[in-house]
């Protein structure tokens, strides 16, 4: 009894976060998100891609467009912190994909930002007629990236 319990908890914690990764490679999450998140190699993310049926991620992702990227600033300032170091849990991730409809390689590239530069639109979370000026220039700032 003392060895079943504990390898059943094991078993669906395992199961779990199999499901999770299902979860977001059906999302489209990068190569790079899920090593980071769960430690998979590109064998492994191709494999689960090819179990799954997905088309090979090729180039460069399309950035998402203004209305997707209010959504997905918001969702994700919701999970996140402003002075938070650690990145969001897994399903913190799928969170934000359900709330913002933003594609998963768009949520990781922006909270990976987050983690860089911090919170440079703390502003915008103040209240004043400010607020939907600094979401825009988050806008701008993202289109200038892109080049």
């Amino acid at each position: 009894r003392d060895v079943f319990w504990p390898m059943i908890a094991n078993l669906r914690a395992t199961r779990e976060a199999e499901e999770v990764q299902r979860d977001l490679i059906q999302a489209d999450a990068p190569l790079e998100m899920m090593r980071s998140l769960f430690g998979v190699g590109s064998r492994e993310y191709t494999r689960l891609r090819r179990m799954l049926a997905l088309e090979p991620a090729v180039g460069r992702p399309p950035e998402p467009d203004e209305e997707t990227s209010h959504k997905l600033w918001r969702a994700l300032s919701a999970h996140l912190q402003p002075d938070a170091d650690e990145a969001l849990d897994p399903k913190q991730y799928l969170a934000v994909h359900e709330e913002s409809g933003a594609p998963m390689r768009a949520i990781w590239n922006l909270a990976q930002r987050w983690f860089e530069y911090g919170d440079v639109y703390a502003c915008a979370d103040q209240p004043s007629a400010a607020k939907e000026p600094a979401l825009d220039e988050h806008v701008t700032m993202q289109r200038a990236a892109r080049g």
